[in-house]
């Protein structure tokens, strides 16, 4: 959550996505179009307090299970006379969707190993959010071992071919899923009456694609049950976001 959110920024190794550094953000200043600036990354009391001081009013908003959100409505050459070093962008989050790379390119770019073995494997079924008991994994797809730990992995035809795999995390393996089924439609849904952008709970959008949409609304994801089943949504999320990701992720433009 915290870095869809952009107060943090993470490293993961390469060949396993298993998180090896992170570190804070700078001080940022999110500016959308409206007249409320976020502040996001590192705001240490002692520089609020400058602020403050300086004749800059911030509003702290609390929200279950995430970080406060603080904002202001001062102007962008109040901000830079008191805190010169911000950084201030504008619209993040539809900035970062429109530059992504399409999810299949993603794929490819992983690299490979050799495909895991264990006596327990099953098979991501996307049509029903589903984990299904396999006997082998000779067909394109995306997989899990089980056991004592999980490995996530995905293969494409090549890997198939070649006997290889890539290793993937649950959501990154989920949402390849559609890509590699024939006909596969992305897991997400979006809804423009309420501005929600929707996904199975369990399969929250991957990295980058996640952050775009968080940044773009300005808020964490949150859990919904229903009878039909459990989701994660991104709320206030604008269509124009929403579009850009549905394509990166597969779908029709």
């Amino acid at each position: 959550m915290l870095e869809g959110l952009g107060h943090i920024e993470i490293v993961r190794d390469p060949l396993t996505l298993e998180l090896t550094h992170w570190e804070t953000s700078p001080s940022i200043v999110v500016v959308s179009g409206e007249q409320t600036s976020e502040l996001i990354g590192h705001w240490p009391r002692v520089l609020l307090r400058q602020m403050r001081r300086g004749g800059i009013a911030i509003t702290t908003h609390g929200r279950d299970g995430a970080p406060a959100r603080r904002t202001t409505t001062a102007s962008l050459e109040e901000l830079r006379q008191v805190v010169p070093g911000a950084t201030v962008v504008s619209e993040p989050g539809i900035g970062l969707a429109r530059v992504l790379p399409a999810l299949r390119q993603v794929l490819a770019a992983l690299p490979t190993t050799s495909a895991p073995s264990a006596l327990v494997i099953d098979r991501y079924e996307p049509s029903t959010d589903a984990w299904v008991r396999v006997a082998s994994t000779d067909t394109v797809g995306s997989y899990r071992t089980s056991g004592y730990s999980r490995t996530y992995f995905v293969r494409t035809a090549t890997d198939v071919e070649s006997g290889t795999a890539r290793i993937t995390n649950v959501a990154l393996a989920k949402h390849a899923a559609p890509l590699l089924a024939p006909h596969g439609r992305p897991l997400i849904s979006y809804h423009p009456n309420d501005r929600e952008l929707v996904a199975p709970l369990g399969a929250p959008l991957p990295g980058m694609y996640g952050r775009a949409v968080t940044l773009a609304s300005g808020q964490p994801p949150m859990r919904r049950d229903s009878p039909a089943g459990s989701y994660t949504v991104y709320r206030d999320v604008p269509a124009e976001a929403a579009a850009v990701i549905y394509s990166a992720l597969g779908g029709a433009s």
